[in-house]
């Protein structure tokens, strides 16, 4: 357990932008500390952030198209952020939910991207039993819409099904030994919402179903550090690690920023594809 230095971060309710870019920014992080720690005794660092919206906020994949997959004027007028992930994966309707980031190093989260999901997975399964949510991995025999652009309309074997429905989305990034993964726990589903801006082609006939989230589930609202707690706790038990609380250092802060005013704001990474 000592090789391994891991933090926690619940940053609370922020824009699409600063979240987006303070993610990239602890990736950058993780990445420096790996490559400082094959020439001195740095641990391997290991961050999982927690946290919110503070409006409703549309998340695209790192390839997907928003200028085919959605209605931008329309998703604008209805007052929704857009904003891209470096995370694969398909668009994402953030409301009314917990979000986490988990981004570590190969020798802890795996060195195959099934192995990773498969990990990250077991840790939300965990925390899902501890809040009292009776849940199930999906089989492999379940029907995926490949071509549609919501994440919550497509399913992987090593996704989270509760009720019949998908609880947890997930999209992972990787570059040498460094791996982010973004992911939920919907405490209410905004999939019908998120169906009402995507430009569907005629051939297509994806069913507008509402979804359900934990808070359907157990009829009632939990608190976000109340379930936030719970995923930290899941993640040391399977990760066999001890997540420090942890704050965000001015020098990441400022580094947020500086992302936030040429990347994530900027139209051309957030509407590129």
């Amino acid at each position: 357990m000592g090789q391994f230095s891991g933090q926690f971060f619940n940053t609370g309710f922020q824009t699409g932008a600063w979240n987006m870019a303070i993610d990239e920014v602890l990736f950058q992080n993780c990445k420096q500390k790996f490559n400082q720690r094959k020439n001195e005794d740095f641990p391997t660092p290991i961050f999982l952030r927690v946290y919110g919206w503070s409006k409703p906020t549309i998340t695209v994949g790192r390839f997907q198209s928003i200028n085919r997959d959605f209605d931008l004027e329309k998703s604008l007028a209805q007052g929704l952020d857009i904003c891209r992930r470096i995370s694969g994966g398909r668009a994402v309707l953030h409301d009314c939910e917990l979000t986490y980031s988990i981004t570590g190093t190969s020798d802890l989260l795996g060195k195959k991207i099934s192995e990773t999901y498969e990990k990250i997975s077991y840790g939300i399964k965990f925390a899902l039993d501890k809040l009292g949510i009776e849940s199930d991995f999906v089989l492999p025999e379940k029907k995926v819409y490949s071509s549609n652009p919501s994440c919550f309309a497509t399913y992987s074997v090593r996704e989270i099904l509760c009720q019949g429905y998908k609880i947890s989305g997930s999209a992972q990034y990787r570059e040498g030994d460094a791996i982010i993964q973004h992911g939920n726990i919907l405490f209410r589903s905004a999939e019908k919402k998120l169906l009402e801006v995507f430009k569907f082609r005629k051939s297509e006939n994806f069913t507008k179903k509402n979804g359900i989230g934990i808070f359907d589930i157990l009829g009632i609202d939990l608190k976000f550090d109340t379930v936030a707690e719970e995923l930290k706790r899941a993640f040391e038990k399977v990760l066999d690690i001890n997540l420090n609380r942890s704050c965000l250092r001015d020098e990441d802060i400022e580094n947020t920023h500086k992302l936030v005013k040429k990347k994530y704001t900027d139209l051309s990474w957030n509407k590129a594809s």
